[in-house]
């Protein structure tokens, strides 16, 4: 192979490059206008072309992404925390007696996690959340709570008013 004598000073060299590509592709630049590359970008004022995987349109100019998919569980485990919390508070009482107040509580925290837990089902119905276990556990120690709140209260009542009768 012949090499081309090199180009005298101040004079562009002449003729092709021995090295370049055929076709006059140039892999480290810029495609030529009107090449067939599908990764490339639409070009401003031409709608969006098919994308490279076949059958699947291409993002076009209005696309605002996918909705947000990410459940909100927060009235779910809202639920369950304080269906623990009205259980906690309903049973220390009874093993440290100085924290009787406690117990005064535990209702308002039992019908706080009734109703968030009622909401946060409702969500998992509606797809809108994901932890329906944790609702549904709240919502059982809600009741459990609630209940037990409940009977010791009524029990309290009636020991009281016995007491007073018979003095």
């Amino acid at each position: 192979m012949t090499y081309p004598p090199p180009p005298s000073p101040g004079q562009q060299p002449g003729g092709p490059d021995p090295y370049s590509q055929p076709g006059g592709y140039d892999p480290y630049g810029q495609q030529p206008p009107g090449g067939n590359d599908p990764y490339s970008q639409p070009q401003y004022g031409q709608p969006p072309s098919m994308s490279p995987y076949q059958g699947q349109p291409a993002m076009g100019p209005g696309y605002q992404g996918h909705p947000n998919l990410v459940p909100k569980n927060g009235l779910c485990r809202t639920g369950l925390v304080l269906g623990i919390a009205s259980v906690a508070l309903f049973v220390l009482p009874f093993l440290l007696q100085d924290l009787a107040v406690l117990m005064l509580i535990s209702p308002v925290a039992a019908i706080a996690a009734i109703v968030f837990s009622s909401i946060g089902l409702s969500q998992t119905k509606n797809g809108k959340a994901d932890a329906k276990g944790a609702a549904i556990a709240g919502l059982v120690l809600g009741i459990v709570a609630l209940v037990a709140a409940i009977c010791l209260f009524s029990l309290a009542v009636f020991i009281i008013e016995s007491l007073r009768s018979a003095y």
